[in-house]
């Protein structure tokens, strides 16, 4: 995928593709304490989407693997709002991807996640 870049590198050709600016690392950030406070309550509503559909039950079949998926989630929500975009955020993105790819999940139930996200923040 990166052929000879350093994470360094690709970390800034990414910030690139998305125009992603400082700027907009620094606005995201001024909503962290908020997100903080809220994260509970849109993961909440967030798992009563996703298990709305019968076809994503199959992600979680037990309290357990729905508990670290929730752990995870609220890990990677979090993220979103440090203000920051480096080679640590780039490596979680890549591990977010191995693991939905593990998971067989289908790219329409990933878009569906993110159309989520994006109704709730608007």
């Amino acid at each position: 995928m990166a052929g000879d870049s350093t994470p360094g590198e690709l970390v800034e050709r990414y910030k690139a593709y998305f125009r992603l600016t400082s700027q907009d690392l620094e606005v995201v950030a001024g909503f962290r304490e908020t997100a903080d406070r809220e994260i509970d309550e849109f993961l909440d509503r967030f798992y009563e989407h996703l298990s709305s559909l019968p076809e994503n039950r199959r992600f979680y079949p037990d309290v357990d693997t729905l508990a670290r998926a929730r752990a995870g989630q609220r890990e990677y929500f979090l993220s979103l709002f440090r203000g920051v975009w480096d080679e640590d955020t780039l490596r979680s993105r890549q591990d977010f991807g191995r693991v939905h790819d593990r998971l067989l999940t289908e790219p329409w139930v990933l878009s569906g996640m993110f159309a989520y996200y994006i109704a709730e923040f608007m």
